[in-house]
């Protein structure tokens, strides 16, 4: 699949989480920074760029650490319950591929490793799933400069087969740090849903034909539209 310059930041991240490769790492004892074995041989490798570390306050991003579960209420008061997985900060391993950097046709594929923490919120009753993941990213539009971000996404994870197909339904830039692209989202100050209010509110600026969703730090999602088309917004944590 050929990466045109064009794509739009979502397109990016979807393809990056993709690429990413989980593996097992160490750290130097000096400068505690991640060390790992070889890259896969199918990434080609032409240059590493990384390590890419999280910056610490970007790890407390989101609300969900130490949280059990979170509950959401529909229209009628009827109560779905996500529990919630949070997963220790890990490494891993990705790649990005430019075209036409040199030269007309040529391709140049940078690898990278990250620092990356994610949370899954899970309900067995509706087969519902979110991903999110906090990570340190380089910035495509210029890899090899190697300046990097701390971003934020979330993903729906789609119930029905292939399985682990995800689609990306919130992204947000925690830390600009040394890259030069800030996502901007619609950001709405005040939100009521149901009668309850929220503040803060962030929502992205392109439409996801499968869910939408709210977001704040408070609540975390705050409210959102299932693929069903019920509405359902934040009631509480556990």
């Amino acid at each position: 699949m050929i990466l045109k310059r064009e794509l739009n930041i979502f397109m990016y991240i979807g393809l990056l989480y993709l690429a990413v490769h989980i593996g097992a790492c160490t750290y130097d004892q000096q400068g505690m920074l991640p060390e790992f074995p070889d890259y896969p041989e199918e990434y080609h490798c032409d240059e590493d760029i990384g390590p890419y570390n999280l910056l610490p306050s970007s790890i407390t991003y989101t609300p969900y650490i130490g949280i059990d579960s979170v509950m959401y209420l529909d229209s009628q008061g009827t109560v779905m319950v996500f529990s919630v997985k949070e997963g220790t900060i890990y490494t891993s391993k990705g790649a990005l591929m430019k075209y036409n950097v040199f030269e007309l046709g040529d391709t140049v594929v940078y690898c990278y490793q990250t620092e990356a923490k994610h949370f899954s919120l899970v309900n067995l009753e509706e087969d519902m799933k979110f991903s999110l993941s906090i990570a340190a990213r380089p910035e495509y539009t210029d890899p090899a400069s190697r300046h990097v971000r701390d971003e934020f996404s979330i993903w729906y994870v789609h119930p029905d087969p292939p399985p682990f197909i995800s689609t990306q339904v919130f992204f947000a830039t925690i830390d600009l740090r040394t890259a030069s692209y800030p996502y901007h989202n619609i950001v709405i100050p005040q939100l009521e849903v149901f009668g309850k209010k929220f503040f803060d509110v962030e929502r992205t600026n392109y439409n996801n034909p499968k869910i939408a969703l709210w977001f704040n730090r408070t609540e975390g999602i705050v409210s959102f539209i299932d693929p069903n088309g019920k509405k359902w917004r934040w009631s509480g944590f556990k």
